[in-house]
């Protein structure tokens, strides 16, 4: 790692609280939600962990995350919050977006006999300030929808149950800050963001609580700067 990225070990509300107020220009993350997640297809088989204390779905845990985040945001900046359509209640309840962004993935989630399996998620949408988003052409084909096909790293393609496409993580990157600004990820999982920030030229800041996905994430992007030698 060098300057522009720095990997914190430990609970994001702990490590949050030691960073200097008004010091992220952007906050992009997908929390654990502490839901059990199985897959079963062909030789693959897998449980997701719980990633964090059995108390993260709580009212007092969110409601602490979004006072201690606000405080860490520059003025002017934009917050995005991956959900499901199962937690999405319970977040917009502590705290409203301003918008929600459904992602069209391209692909069906697993199912089982009695249910439909899931083609989407929501990014729910926070800013603090006015800071303008950037319009640019085939990003966003309507207010409030994008569409990007889930595609996942060879190498880390199940190391995290959870991961996102770098692409998309490019476009709100894009969309919502400038070079060298400092991007935020407290929910760090396997680095999606992290490698998504520095190939854009931005600085970053992981938190992970769990040692293994930690060490995949300082890996992988380790991987990718001294691939690319950017910095």
């Amino acid at each position: 790692m060098n300057e522009n990225c720095k990997l914190i070990l430990g609970d994001c509300l702990e490590k949050m609280r030691e960073m200097p107020d008004n010091s992220v220009d952007l906050v992009i993350t997908d929390p654990p939600y502490n839901i059990n997640y199985c897959s079963n297809s062909g030789s693959l088989k897998y449980k997701r962990r719980n990633l964090h204390n059995e108390e993260w779905d709580t009212f007092n845990k969110w409601k602490e995350f979004f006072e201690i985040i606000d405080k860490k945001m520059k003025e002017n900046s934009h917050l995005y919050l991956f959900c499901s359509w199962k937690n999405y209640s319970e977040i917009f309840n502590i705290k409203k977006p301003k918008n929600v962004i459904v992602w069209i993935k391209g692909i069906f989630g697993m199912g089982d006999l009695t249910s439909w399996g899931s083609s989407h998620e929501f990014v729910l949408f926070y800013e603090k300030g006015k800071r303008k988003i950037k319009r640019q052409q085939n990003w966003i084909k309507y207010e409030g929808i994008t569409s990007f096909s889930e595609t996942r790293n060879p190498t880390f393609a199940f190391e995290h149950p959870t991961t996102k496409p770098i692409g998309l993580m490019e476009i709100f990157i894009n969309k919502s800050s400038k070079k060298n600004d400092v991007i935020l990820d407290p929910f760090m999982g396997s680095g999606t963001t992290g490698v998504a920030a520095l190939k854009l030229q931005r600085k970053f800041i992981g938190i992970e609580i769990n040692k293994e996905y930690f060490e995949i994430a300082k890996k992988r992007i380790g991987e990718w700067q001294n691939q690319t030698r950017l910095f």
